[in-house]
C-alpha cells in the first residue's frame, strides 16, 4: 500500500516552518521501490530541500509525477539537488515523469527521464529516454 501522505506532509511542513528549520540539507534517497496508483508524486523534495541526492530508485505505476522538486511556500528555494539514474520505465505520468518547480536552482537530472517539466533556474538535464 502506498501512503498518500498529504495530511502528514502538511503537518510536517507546518511544524518545520514554525521552528524555522529546513526539511533537508544534504540527504540521500537511494535504492527504493515505489509503487503508486493515481498519486501526486512517488518521491518529492519539498520546502527548501537542498543538496539532496535521489538515485537508483525504481518507481512504477501512475500519478502526476514520479519525481517532484517543489515548495510549500513561495520563498523556499531548493538548490543543488540531484536526481540520478532513477528507473521510471514503468511509470506513466499524468503530467510528466519529473517536475522541477519555479523555486528549483541548479538541479541535476540524469538518466532515463521521460517527460520533464522544468520551470526552475540553471537546472541541468542529461536525459537518455530509452524504452
Amino acid at each position: 500500500m502506498v501512503a498518500r501522505g498529504s495530511q502528514i506532509d502538511d503537518e510536517v511542513a507546518a511544524r518545520l516552518r514554525a521552528t524555522n528549520e529546513n526539511v533537508a540539507v544534504g540527504g540521500l534517497v537511494e535504492d527504493n521501490v515505489v509503487s503508486m496508483h493515481n498519486s501526486q508524486a512517488g518521491i518529492s523534495l519539498l520546502s527548501a530541500a537542498s543538496g539532496v541526492t535521489v538515485r537508483d530508485n525504481f518507481i512504477v505505476g501512475d500519478g502526476l509525477f514520479a519525481l517532484a522538486v517543489s515548495n510549500f511556500y513561495p520563498a523556499d528555494v531548493e538548490a543543488n539537488n540531484r536526481l540520478i539514474d532513477n528507473d521510471l520505465q514503468f511509470f506513466k505520468g499524468g503530467v510528466a515523469s519529473i517536475f522541477l518547480d519555479t523555486n528549483t536552482q541548479n538541479t541535476t537530472v540524469k538518466g532515463n527521464c521521460g517527460a520533464v517539466v522544468d520551470l526552475g533556474t540553471g537546472n541541468h538535464l542529461d536525459c537518455r529516454n530509452e524504452h
